[in-house]
């Protein structure tokens, strides 16, 4: 390979790459913006006149957990139906010591669980209005996708 081409393969290598990291980049503006303290939610949901959905999520070692967050939560679908309708609480309880929370955050997650989850069940969910009001709560995964997901959460929604 003479010298010209080397440096077009090099260039053409350079910009596919630039270019993925481009498109990765602006994926991640898609992203569910998972709040971790439940009193800034009800805050922010009585401000937006939005829902607060709580997830208790064993993100490293929960299976049913990690197909919940695959299939619903990192859906285009999904993101753009909380957007609008949602405040999402992530309280995470991971295993793993490379996933390890905060001090802090482990307690309050903690505290929570014993208010709100008291069987400890993984995932469960529990959907409030802006008032703080309970309207359902929703145990396991049964993976039937984003839009099933959606349409339950929906149906719980009372136009407020």
């Amino acid at each position: 390979m003479n010298k010209n081409k080397k440096i077009m393969v090099v260039i053409l290598f350079f910009l596919t790459f630039s270019s993925l990291s481009i498109i990765k980049a602006e994926g991640n503006s898609n992203e569910i913006e998972f709040k971790t303290n439940l009193e800034e939610a009800f805050s922010l949901a009585k401000q937006n006149n939005k829902h607060v959905l709580v997830y208790f999520s064993g993100s490293d070692w929960c299976r049913p957990c990690m197909q919940l967050q695959l299939e619903v939560f990192e859906s285009d679908e999904f993101v753009t139906f909380s957007k609008s309708n949602l405040i999402v609480v992530r309280l995470d309880f991971p295993a793993k010591e490379k996933n390890k929370l905060s001090d802090e955050q482990t307690a309050y997650n903690k505290k929570l669980a014993e208010r709100l989850n008291k069987k400890g069940v993984f995932p469960y969910m529990i959907l409030f209005d802006s008032a703080q009001k309970q309207l359902d709560e929703f145990s396991g995964y049964s993976r039937n996708g984003a839009k099933s997901f959606i349409e339950k959460l929906k149906s719980k929604m009372p136009n407020e």
